[in-house]
């Protein structure tokens, strides 16, 4: 189940909540963290808006041009 989290930025940026939680996910192996109790939830979320910046272009002047299809067609993660 998403988080309300990536269900915000899925709604934000109209991007579709599986791919998000895959970015959740990736982040959070990126950061290091054993396990729940291990994670530093800062870094997971730094880490994981810069994934979602840089493969989708989120920043708010563009992200209203963002095409879907050529997302999911692009992301195999």
């Amino acid at each position: 189940m998403p988080s309300n989290y990536v269900k915000s930025l899925s709604e934000k940026y109209e991007l579709p909540v599986n791919i998000l939680e895959k970015a959740w996910k990736e982040a959070k192996k990126l950061s290091g963290g054993k396990s729940e109790k291990d994670m530093k939830w800062g870094l997971v979320t730094k880490i994981f808006k810069n994934i979602i910046n840089k493969r989708y272009e989120t920043n708010e002047s563009v992200n209203k041009f963002i095409n879907i299809k050529i997302i999911e067609e692009n992301y195999k993660g």
